[in-house]
């Protein structure tokens, strides 16, 4: 039987374009032995303090919707992949009783927000930030990449509220490092350069875990999942220890659910949080 040329072509085509979708888009490294770990007892007796902040409040600056293939590699749910999911961008402001911190900063590159159908931007809320930069005494950046978003409206004089900027040299001579009273920030510098997560303890006892950028979506911690291939090659990351990262929260996420994760990049999983 002659095999018409025609199809022989479309069916090479498919199986090369599938092949090089599954090296893009493919699965996820499973560390077999994982070495990163989160001793939330200790985070929660270093943070044993009536000073805590009184609350945590939410700042939404827009989203972008683009297929889940983008935030998680493929897995169970790769027969939804192509599904526009929102990518959202949040920062977040601590207060205490005299005093407030702002963790991250807004997103720097506005125009992807305005692709019609695809994106919004709250520009209310990204001039209510600096509103809040003037009055804020510090700054806490779960990724120092993103210092480059806010330097450019100031002078050199705001790196003196950054705390991160400052005192911690070099984040990898300790695991853990608590710079306010209630809040710990735990170094994951070793995924890539300059990454950390951030535990905070409020005077209620509520408990919150900001992933920073080790997490995009609540789905990577449920399948233990991280970016696909494409992803980490274009940030840089180190697929394996992010790989650890993501078996630790999803641990964290059975063993102490009353612990509230907190993904900036997530719109659902901030729902519960309030607006500034």
């Amino acid at each position: 039987m002659k095999i018409n040329k025609y199809v022989l072509t479309l069916f090479l085509v498919c199986f090369i374009s599938g092949f090089i979708g599954f090296i893009l888009l493919g699965h996820y490294p499973k560390p077999q032995n994982p070495s990163f770990r989160i001793d939330i007892p200790y985070l929660r007796n270093i943070t044993e303090t009536k000073k805590r902040p009184d609350r945590i409040n939410k700042i939404f600056f827009g989203e972008i919707k683009v297929p889940l293939a983008f935030l998680s590699a493929m897995g169970t749910a790769s027969k939804t992949m192509l599904k526009l999911t929102s990518l959202a961008y949040h920062s977040y402001v601590i207060f205490y009783k005299k005093d407030c911190i702002l963790i991250d900063t807004p997103p720097e590159n506005q125009m992807k927000f305005k692709i019609p159908f695809l994106g919004n931007f709250n520009s209310q809320n990204h001039s209510l930030y600096f509103k809040l930069l003037k009055k804020c005494n510090n700054i806490l950046l779960t990724n120092y990449n993103n210092i480059s978003n806010i330097m450019k409206y100031f002078d050199d004089s705001i790196k003196n509220k950054i705390f991160f900027y400052n005192k911690v040299n070099n984040p990898q001579e300790t695991e853990y490092i608590s710079p306010f009273p209630g809040i710990v920030i735990i170094n994951t510098s070793r995924s890539t350069e300059n990454r950390l997560m951030i535990y905070i303890r409020l005077k209620n006892e509520r408990e919150y875990f900001i992933t920073g950028d080790t997490v995009w979506n609540y789905q990577n911690i449920i399948e233990k999942r991280g970016r696909p291939n494409i992803t980490n090659f274009f940030y840089k990351e180190d697929r394996d220890y992010i790989a650890e990262q993501l078996m630790e929260l999803n641990r964290i996420s059975k063993e102490y659910p009353e612990i509230n994760i907190i993904i900036p990049h997530d719109k659902l999983v901030n729902q519960f949080l309030r607006d500034i």
